[in-house]
């Protein structure tokens, strides 16, 4: 990402890369991993006919979806904060 905004011109002030791990049980990652589930949600009516899933099974997977990712170490998401000037 810094190297987009550097390219368009920006100076890069400040860069962090920050991973959010679903094991953990911080505030941080407990809202993300909500809003990752409510995401899903509201995606069930193109994901359950691409799936061929009935509402009652789609909902299982999501609560199914959502324990694993609490239960694996390694089920990280990544993502950077790049703050540019002009």
């Amino acid at each position: 990402m810094d190297k987009t905004v550097q390219n368009a011109n920006f100076n890069v002030i400040d860069f962090e890369a920050k991973d959010i791990n679903f094991s953990k049980t911080d505030p941080l990652s407990k809202e993300f991993l909500w809003d990752i589930v409510k995401l899903l949600k509201s995606c069930q009516p193109v994901i359950e006919q691409r799936m061929d899933m009935t509402g009652e099974q789609y909902e299982q997977f999501l609560e199914q979806f959502r324990i694993e990712l609490q239960k694996k170490p390694d089920a990280i998401w990544t993502f950077h904060r790049c703050v540019g000037q002009k």
